[in-house]
């Protein structure tokens, strides 16, 4: 806990000089003092909520590593023979199968769109001129 938050403080100090630096070039001195000092605060907490994730994350990682040493074995070996009793599933079945059944390939018939009547270009051209004037 006291290296967490020394290193916290070290963040903090670290950002409270930048921000104070960059600060007080195009600010009064009260004004960089107020912003570094907010973010002194900010960088503190930071610190001490991402140190304190890590340190969640590393005893998780350790607790887990403890526990495979344990059970030495488990998961050592992976099995990669297949049961001969496996049956395959029907729609695979039905695909493999090929000859039995096969109907051949038929594409897909959509309907056509039907127009109530057919125009001529005379007409198009003329519908296309006159939509274009307006």
């Amino acid at each position: 806990m006291k290296r967490k938050l020394q290193i916290s403080y070290i963040l903090a100090i670290v950002g409270f000089v930048c921000t104070y630096l960059f600060s007080s070039m195009n600010n009064p001195m009260g004004t960089a003092f107020i912003r570094s000092f907010i973010c002194f605060v900010i960088f503190f907490i930071s610190g001490v909520v991402v140190l304190s994730l890590i340190e969640k994350i590393v005893k998780e990682a350790t607790v887990s590593s403890e526990n495979a040493v344990q059970e030495e074995g488990v998961g050592q070996q992976v099995d990669l023979s297949t049961p001969e009793d496996w049956v395959m599933p029907e729609a695979d079945a039905e695909h493999a199968a090929g000859s039995e059944g096969e109907q051949g390939f038929e594409p897909i018939q959509f309907p056509r769109f039907k127009t109530k009547e057919e125009r001529s270009p005379e007409e198009m051209a003329k519908a296309i001129r006159h939509l274009s004037d307006q």
